[in-house]
């Protein structure tokens, strides 16, 4: 049962229309099974996307608006000549998407009713042909909206719909040329239902800036599984990851492959257990080089430092307890760290308070502001998930699964000052499913050398 999607739409070279493109979609996708006179089809419209610039990435609403199956459900795909999905791109000026949608769906009808007898591959040509007439109907005045190259084809192998049914996601794109611009829309298939416990793999490869530029276009890797039944998963630096089980025993894993999605592991992707008595704390996350902070349910913030964590080696600061470094940590709806010992904790009421651990490498109780939260955001409180990465960028993931991207341009000091005064840019969507989320990265370098820093924020998202 497989669901298949617009996911995005990016702007190569802008049309030659006056202002920034509006571009929109039309995907007609017809189901030839089980057959019949005139096959069940539809005719699904995406856009039109807003001031759309060059070098731009827009994100369509992903799985939630599918053309296959014909409902918007899941369906199963037995046979690629099954079924056939022809996509037109259009630049709107003064027409209306919408009727020009319906003309379409219109004569859809008529082409597939005047080819029945035809063969898969020359109902697709005959379907092509018709709905290029169909796009150049006028729906508006006095400037009539104008087509991006000509429709097309969008096949899928049969392995590739295998794939998809196991639970990968497979990508596919289509580039248009016309009207001037050139334009790459990428689409996705894959199984709505996650295999819950999956590990998926992404890199942000525009973490520095806020664009949304992705390995791999975005898609998830799957790098492991198993992951489901841990009360808490979080990450230091360079692939290495931590798992608290139910019955407390703390587990480390590291991803050899962490930089590029090789699903090659330390010990063979098997579990080292390095402690544990962890069951108990409300929260537990890391900060850089193995430094962890855990939260008990009465505010008291304990310091952990586990000096093994490059290689797994069951070896702690303190011979592995905890260190109380804080209190009244128990009323935050969300706790997360960046580098070096800098905390954020998001109140009930949205506040986004900053604090900063100088003792973050010893666990001496000695705190930036006496230990005191600086406000440095306001409205976080509708997050479904909020984590970081490495010098103050921090990720929000909204419940309809959009991906912001936040960066505290004084996350050393804890001045409320932020890139685009702290307004958050899109940078995904579809992640409201995930049952945790948390990035790792390069042991931080020296302040003032992001720039040296390279493309490192691998983010981890375990499924529900």
């Amino acid at each position: 049962m497989i669901k298949i999607y617009l996911s995005d739409i990016r702007c190569n070279v802008e049309t030659d229309e006056v202002g920034a493109d509006e571009p929109y979609v039309l995907v007609t996708a017809v189901n030839l099974e089980p057959g019949g006179l005139v096959p069940a089809f539809d005719v699904v419209r995406y856009g039109p996307f807003q001031d759309v610039d060059q070098g731009e990435k827009h994100f369509a609403p992903g799985i939630s608006q599918s053309f296959w199956d014909l409902n918007n459900n899941a369906a199963t795909i037995n046979d690629p000549n099954d079924v056939i999905f022809v996509v037109a791109l259009m630049e709107n000026d003064d027409g209306k998407s919408e009727t020009l949608r319906g003309v379409v769906k219109g004569l859809v009808g008529a082409s597939l009713l005047s080819s029945a007898s035809f063969t898969r591959n020359e109902k697709a040509n005959h379907l092509i042909d018709d709905i290029n007439a169909a796009i150049g109907t006028p729906t508006g005045a006095p400037n009539f909206d104008d087509k991006v190259g000509d429709p097309q084809l969008l096949n899928f192998t049969l392995a590739e719909l295998n794939q998809a049914e196991a639970g990968q996601v497979v990508r596919k794109t289509l580039t248009f040329v016309g009207d001037g611009g050139s334009y790459t829309l990428g689409f996705e298939a894959r199984n709505p239902v996650p295999f819950s416990g999956d590990l998926m793999w992404y890199k942000h490869i525009g973490w520095e800036s806020g664009f949304a530029d992705w390995a791999n276009n975005g898609t998830g890797l799957k790098v492991k599984n198993g992951f489901q039944n841990f009360k808490f998963v979080f990450a230091t630096n360079e692939g290495v990851i931590y798992a608290v089980q139910s019955n407390g025993d703390l587990l480390w894993f590291k991803q050899n492959g962490w930089q590029t999605g090789v699903t090659t592991w330390v010990n063979g992707g098997n579990p080292i257990k390095i402690g544990s008595g962890f069951q108990s704390f409300k929260s537990v996350f890391a900060t850089s080089e193995g430094v962890i902070y855990a939260i008990k349910t009465n505010g008291d913030l304990m310091w952990f430092k586990h000096n093994g964590w490059q290689t797994g080696a069951n070896s702690w600061a303190n011979n592995g307890n905890g260190i109380k470094v804080g209190n009244t940590w128990q009323n935050f709806k969300f706790v997360f760290a960046t580098s070096q010992g800098v905390i954020y904790a998001v109140q009930s009421n949205g506040d986004l308070l900053w604090f900063k651990h100088n003792g973050w490498q010893t666990g001496s109780s000695s705190w930036a502001n006496s230990g005191g939260g600086l406000k440095v955001g306001k409205s976080w409180q509708n997050f479904k998930a909020v984590f970081a990465t490495s010098h103050g960028i921090i990720y929000g993931i909204k419940t309809n699964g959009d991906l912001l991207w936040y960066r505290h341009s004084d996350w050393q000091t804890g001045l409320a000052n932020w890139v685009h005064n702290g307004k958050g840019d899109k940078v995904g969507n579809g992640w409201q499913n995930f049952k945790t989320v948390f990035a790792t990265n390069r042991v931080p370098l020296p302040p003032g050398e992001l720039s040296q820093f390279g493309p490192e924020c691998v983010i981890y998202a375990v499924h529900s």
